[in-house]
């Protein structure tokens, strides 16, 4: 069992030799920093020096309401020795589908295109929240809106990651089978796991067949989302087991003031999946080879 923490359930980070190791090289695919228009743990920079004390790779840096590559770039700067990575979520604050946008943080050198998350019509009905307008990707007559495809094709050409965001699992396959289409090699289904998507596991072995890549976040392990319950840590072998690491990657989507650092958070995502029958060479697949392949860094 993890230790109890006010009421938050954190991993014991205890420094052990497999983990240390693995920890190594790793990349952290998925984490907030400030600044932020809500509270994060730490700034960007404070992000780049946590995962550079660990021995990290680097990190990936995500926010719903604005563009990160240029906020990684100047981070990573500062630091040295790490390296930052951003991209681009299409929520409302970026326009929604919005091509212009993506092809600016392409032109920088964002390396994700993450679809609504906060503004998908899935998660506002999830958390019951009045809307202010969602971003929708059909029209009335269910067909994709002009806008996705441009969308689609300027990733095909940058070769970038597509992440379904908070998307419902059915259009989640939908969305792999229009991005297959325009020539996508790297689409992650963002958190399967989370309540507010719970993809199926025959669905998750239906795309991982055609090459998708899942994210595995220690998130939804450790927190309360909209009073649903958390996420076992069986069940996240479970499904690695499953579908195979070589479809997985692990990370936190950390960065909330009451949750841990980005090292600690990984370090003890990959403590748990340890003791949860997932081997070491699996969990160095998923937190260094995946990402690193990604990425474009192999």
């Amino acid at each position: 069992m993890c230790p109890q923490n006010h009421g938050k359930e954190t991993f014991d980070s205890t420094a052990e030799g497999i983990v240390d190791d693995l920890l190594r090289g790793a990349i952290e695919m998925h984490v907030h920093g400030a600044p932020d228009i809500v509270p994060r743990k730490m700034s960007d920079i404070g992000l780049l020096r946590a995962t550079k004390a660990a021995g990290m790779a680097g990190v990936m840096i995500k926010c719903h309401a604005m563009p990160t590559t240029a906020r990684a770039i100047l981070a990573q700067e500062a630091v040295g020795g790490v390296q930052g990575f951003g991209g681009i979520v299409l929520n409302k604050p970026m326009g929604g589908l919005n091509p212009i946008a993506v092809e600016t943080e392409l032109a920088l050198g964002g390396k994700s295109v993450w679809l609504p998350t906060q503004s998908a019509d899935n998660d506002i009905k999830f958390h019951g929240r009045v809307s202010l307008g969602t971003v929708p990707l059909f029209d009335e007559k269910g067909n994709f809106l002009p806008e996705l495809h441009e969308i689609m094709e300027l990733i095909a050409q940058k070769d970038v990651i597509l992440g379904t965001g908070h998307i419902s699992y059915h259009e989640s396959e939908k969305i792999v089978n229009l991005a297959r289409e325009k020539g996508i090699k790297k689409i992650v289904i963002t958190h399967p796991e989370s309540p507010r998507i719970s993809m199926p596991p025959e669905m998750q072995k239906k795309l991982a067949r055609q090459g998708v890549i899942f994210e595995w976040v220690a998130f939804n392990m450790t927190t309360l989302t909209a009073g649903k319950g958390k996420i076992s840590p069986e069940v996240y072998a479970q499904n690695i087991k499953a579908i195979g690491a070589e479809s997985c990657v692990m990370a936190t989507d950390f960065g909330q003031v009451n949750n841990d650092g980005p090292a600690e958070g990984l370090a003890g995502f990959i403590k748990v999946m340890l003791e949860n029958g997932i081997s070491a060479a699996e969990i160095r697949m998923m937190v260094r080879g995946n990402p690193m392949r990604l990425l474009g860094l192999s």
